[in-house]
């Protein structure tokens, strides 16, 4: 379960399990959930998950504005708004991880025979 520390104590947020987390500029935590593999985000007024449109996921990734990013089936989606998802052109390799850089470059880290590899994918910022 997730809990968030603020003004010094821990404040627990929902009652979900995770697999993968993130948390973008604003403070707004994204999630893949742990028994659905379903992409959400935590609402702060509400105080509840919500489902943010992409299943089987298995990691996320936030950048600066609106740069999020999930890998689902082993591709790297896009949030675009709207509980949309894009996927990027080219990333039907076996993604394993994905991050994005200070500068707004997404880095994934993919397998190929038991090696490992980081490079950056593309300018994300040019996805906007």
């Amino acid at each position: 379960m997730i809990h968030k520390y603020a003004e010094g104590v821990w404040v627990q947020l929902g009652t979900r399990k995770v697999n993968a987390l993130a948390v973008d500029e604003d403070g707004v935590v994204w999630v893949v959930e742990g028994k659905t593999d379903k992409v959400s985000k935590w609402d702060a007024v509400t105080e509840k998950w919500l489902d943010m449109g992409l299943n089987n996921a298995n990691y996320i990734a936030v950048g600066s504005g609106s740069q999020v990013y999930a890998v689902a089936n082993s591709k790297v989606y896009k949030y675009t708004g709207d509980n949309s998802w894009v996927p990027l052109p080219g990333s039907g390799k076996m993604v394993e991880e994905i991050a994005v850089g200070q500068a707004g470059n997404l880095y994934i880290t993919v397998e190929s025979d038991q090696v490992f590899t980081s490079y950056p994918y593309m300018d994300a910022t040019a996805l906007e």
